[in-house]
């Protein structure tokens, strides 16, 4: 059994000149776990097999929408559990645009944002996003 949500509304956006190094950075991170190459409520995963970051989210249960630049502008879950999500996100997030977020609801009625405002100063993520798996789309 696990925490259901469904995604209400995102803002998502990577450069393709930041593609590659957000999914060495993701490939990196699987290789570090010791190992283990699960997260809470997602597949096994074989990050050999990942040649783009867009196919990587979608091994993650994140699916992708590209646009003619090659750049990631849009992502939709289409897990059913929220696991360790934000684990992943968190090793990429330099390489997100400012301003990115997903919202989603939980099973029972909760509404929250896995992230908001990543980027402080352009390059590191917010010191809260990094303490935090999920953040309240009511608090600033």
């Amino acid at each position: 059994m696990g925490y259901r949500i469904q995604q209400e509304s995102a803002v998502f956006h990577v450069r393709r000149e930041n593609n590659d190094s957000a999914l060495e950075k993701l490939e990196t991170f699987f290789e570090d776990r010791d190992g283990s190459r699960t997260l809470a409520w997602c597949n096994l995963v074989d990050s050999s097999q990942w040649r783009t970051l867009q196919a990587a989210l979608e091994d993650l249960r994140w699916r992708c929408e590209v646009n003619d630049d090659g750049d990631i502008v849009g992502i939709e879950f289409e897990g059913e559990n929220l696991g360790d999500d934000a684990q992943f996100f968190l090793c990429i997030a330099k390489f997100i645009e400012p301003g990115s977020f997903i919202e989603v609801r939980g099973e029972d009625g909760a509404r929250w944002r896995l992230f908001e405002k990543l980027h402080e100063d352009g390059n590191k993520p917010n010191s809260h996003l990094a303490r935090a798996r999920v953040k309240s789309a009511g608090t600033a």
